[in-house]
Formats: C-alpha cells, structure tokens, sequence
C-alpha cells in the first residue's frame, strides 16, 4: 500500500492536484493530506490523476488517521 505522499507524488505533485481542482483546493489544504488523510469529496479528483482504487484511498486514510489519534494519545 503507498502512502498519502506516494499518492500525491503519483498524481504529480501538490501544486497538479490544487490546479486540477479548479480553485477548490489550496495547496496548503493538499500538504494538511499526510496527516489528516484525504477528504473522501476529493477522492475522484485523486482518481482522475492516478489509478488508485477506492479501497487503497479507504486504507491510506485509515493509517492516517489512526496514527494521528496515536500522536494525540501520546502527547
């Protein structure tokens, strides 16, 4: 399974995915992904610029997220 910044990198990069959303979406908001997960209404734009399957989206979203409530248990 690649990781939300192997995905973003497969997509071509922050600054390809802000532009591709036409104005929907910063580039600040695409660098908050790899520790917040990607927002599943992004998930088709993801789509249209990398073949990725829904199910490995699911999953990088989930180890983002659990190891982000990790970090907040630790602190």
């Amino acid at each position: 399974m690649r990781t939300i910044i192997e995905i973003i990198q497969a997509c071509g990069g922050v600054m390809k995915i802000a532009e591709a959303s036409d104005g929907n979406l910063s580039d600040w908001a695409v660098r908050k992904w790899p520790a917040s997960g990607i927002p599943e209404k992004n998930w088709a734009l993801i789509r249209s610029l990398t073949e990725i399957e829904t199910d490995e989206l699911h999953a990088v979203n989930e180890a983002a997220r659990s190891a982000r409530a990790s970090q907040g248990e630790a602190a």
